[in-house]
């Protein structure tokens, strides 16, 4: 029925009673993400644990690289230095000061090789306290190539030669090469080195058993003395050749400054089996 006008409208139903919450809803969804939050931050806080544990054992476990051999360290230096044959010659050991004495041939002075190993040998902390170079000849630099290609076949065994050297009057040296000839190999051969930087074939394996004294002399226990007199003052070099095959005439002569030269001496020198050993010494005027 509709109310008379002006009655005042019948109160409204009470609205419903919502239903009791159910206890345990809120809490398991705020739960959840809470675990899961919870346990994220302890892996990764287990992580973080785990990579400074590990860390930690690493920097245990890496050990200081113990200082390299004195001998090998100098050997190795003077390997390195540019335009040089070096080798050391004698190794002391007095009062604590281990001395090292070189010999050889360097377009380096012998001051900046001595100042160079030191230097590095600090740096290294290695155990060497005085490298002698006096003893090193110069090198001319127009012979760093043929030095440098030379290199790589250079023998390095106990030497095959024995130097001994006589002077035979005022300006003229003998130097006196006692050796193997099966050390040369079937087809080895000596070369001199001047003081200029020329250097020129003295003679062959083949050719050994030719000659007699006072050039050659034969041993009972097949060995040869071989003597050469040097009238050009300041330091001279002997080149002691082993090879299976024969160098092209001229070859080990040159300076071998081009790389079409020092290719076709690696190659020749790789296929014969060339090794190489040189020893210096001066001759006063």
């Amino acid at each position: 029925a509709t109310p008379p006008a002006g009655a005042a409208p019948a109160p409204a139903a009470p609205p419903p009673k919502a239903p009791a919450p159910v206890a345990a809803a809120t809490p398991e969804v705020a739960a959840t993400p809470m675990v899961a939050l919870k346990t994220h931050w302890r892996i990764a806080a287990g992580c973080v644990a785990a990579v400074i544990a590990l860390t930690a054992v690493g920097v245990s476990l890496v050990k200081k690289a113990p200082a390299p051999d004195p001998l090998a360290f100098v050997t190795a230096q003077i390997g390195q230095t540019p335009c040089s044959w070096l080798r050391v010659s004698d190794h002391s050991s007095v009062d604590g000061i281990e001395a090292y004495r070189l010999s050889g041939a360097s377009s380096v002075q012998p001051a900046v090789i001595s100042r160079n190993i030191l230097r590095d040998a600090k740096a290294r902390k290695v155990d060497v306290d005085q490298v002698i170079a006096t003893d090193v000849a110069p090198l001319d630099p127009q012979r760093c190539g043929w030095i440098e290609t030379l290199k790589p076949f250079r023998y390095a065994g106990i030497p095959r030669f024995e130097l001994r050297l006589e002077t035979m009057k005022r300006g003229v040296t003998r130097a006196e090469l006692t050796f193997n000839a099966a050390e040369l190999g079937p087809a080895g051969a000596l070369y001199g080195v001047e003081p200029s930087g020329a250097v020129q074939r003295i003679v062959g394996r083949t050719e050994l058993a030719k000659l007699g004294p006072p050039a050659v002399i034969h041993h009972d226990d097949g060995s040869y003395t071989l003597n050469v007199d040097t009238d050009r003052s300041g330091w001279n070099g002997i080149v002691f050749m082993e090879s299976k095959t024969a160098a092209p005439q001229g070859l080990v002569e040159l300076p071998l400054q081009s790389v079409a030269e020092r290719q076709r001496f690696t190659n020749l020198a790789r296929a014969g089996g060339w090794r190489f050993e040189l020893a210096w010494f001066k001759v006063e005027p």
